[in-house]
């Protein structure tokens, strides 16, 4: 993942084991108990829980709630779309009561000096049952860091199909666009993420945003010479003749490639001109 896109070098502002505040004003930072940070960042969820409850659940064998243990979200292919989010085992159950979880849970949204939440670190580790536990505790979804980031945007940035998934169960933006021109879906057909790419589109992304430069999903993917996202972004609608603002079009951006004749053929098929 890249420091200069999502802020990679961020840090808690750890404090005591209870947790508490620094500076004054809009502007200060709180401070969250190193436990919790732990948590975070281990993707231990019982450090995310009171402590006496998570030395029970200890004691008992059972780390997560019987609601968390089956809230992992599935992906599964069909022959519609590269994928479709099934969430119908994504349960609340033992989870959405602040009572459940540790006192830090109670302001969730707490930002480190780099912007980051708890839910970016969290979705940053690949830790998809606490990015559920956050969640479903009322962490906002699409908490921006000072890059103007949000939590899913990391997710697809690393190629996190499950943490995308936990996102997605919420409702993240799935078409926000950070200060830098980047949309999640650009940011997954940059990077190869088809199946994530499946997932955004599923939930309503719009496949022809394109970042400042001009440039789109589409053209991300054909630079690629990924003919199936290719594919998949053509049946849900994306411009085969949109322009970038140096006057580049799709078809220039694929033939740029080497041996990237079917990705052409495919455009050419399509209407690109």
């Amino acid at each position: 993942m890249r420091e200069s896109g999502s802020g990679a070098a961020a840090v808690f502002e750890s404090g005591s084991e209870s947790g508490s505040e620094s500076g004054s004003g809009s502007g200060r930072r709180r401070k969250c108990s190193r436990r919790f940070e732990a948590g975070c960042k281990s993707g231990d969820v019982n450090n995310l829980l009171p402590r006496e409850e998570a030395e029970a659940k200890a004691q008992n064998s059972t780390s997560l709630s019987p609601g968390l243990k089956a809230g992992a979200p599935t992906v599964l292919r069909n022959a519609e779309a590269p994928t479709v989010l099934h969430n119908k085992n994504i349960t609340n159950e033992g989870t959405n009561n602040s009572a459940a979880v540790s006192p830090e849970l109670a302001q969730l949204d707490w930002q480190d000096s780099a912007g980051w939440t708890a839910l970016h670190h969290a979705a940053s580790r690949a830790h998809s049952q606490v990015v559920l536990l956050l969640l479903n505790a009322g962490a906002q979804a699409d908490a921006l860091n000072h890059f103007g980031w949000t939590p899913l945007m990391i997710a697809v940035e690393n190629g996190d199909v499950m943490t995308v998934g936990a996102l997605l169960s919420q409702p993240a933006n799935v078409n926000y666009t950070a200060p830098d021109g980047n949309t999640p879906l650009y940011l997954a057909a940059a990077h190869g993420g088809n199946v994530i790419a499946g997932l955004l589109l599923d939930r309503g992304a719009r496949p022809n945003t394109p970042r400042r430069d001009g440039r789109t999903p589409l053209m991300a993917a054909v630079e690629d010479g990924n003919l199936e996202l290719v594919q998949a972004l053509i049946r849900r609608g994306a411009d085969v003749n949109a322009v970038m603002g140096t006057g580049t079009n799709v078809l220039a951006v694929a033939a740029k490639r080497p041996a990237n004749n079917e990705v052409v053929e495919l455009l050419k098929q399509a209407g690109a001109k």
